[in-house]
């Protein structure tokens, strides 16, 4: 019976709510196309958190509190944040990279 409900949710379009940073707002504007992704417009709505772009070290906090408001089971999935992402990687548990195209990280990890 869990394994039906589990691959019958799997199935849903992937709830995640996204945060923007440095030259990722066109990016995730053609994302929000995508049928199988849902953007939340709260982070209590969402289950994953997507971090696009360069985040500045002063909005690191603001990022790790979105991630608290987030819904359990929770996951962040990191996209295009450059070589410079210590800060959030040290700052959030479980940082999951995705590669060029983000939408099959998030519904592989939706799955799980």
């Amino acid at each position: 019976m869990i394994s039906a409900l589990r691959r019958f949710a799997s199935r849903a379009p992937v709830r995640l709510y996204a945060i923007a940073g440095d030259g990722a707002r066109d990016e995730l504007q053609d994302l929000q196309l995508d049928p199988l992704l849902r953007f939340e417009p709260t982070p209590r709505a969402a289950n994953i958190l997507l971090v696009a772009g360069h985040i500045r070290h002063e909005l690191v906090e603001a990022v790790v509190t979105a991630h608290e408001a987030v819904s359990h089971p929770r996951a962040v999935v990191l996209w295009n944040t450059g070589d410079d992402d210590a800060d959030l990687t040290e700052a959030l548990p479980s940082v999951i990279t995705a590669g060029v195209d983000p939408v099959a990280t998030l519904v592989r990890v939706h799955a799980d």
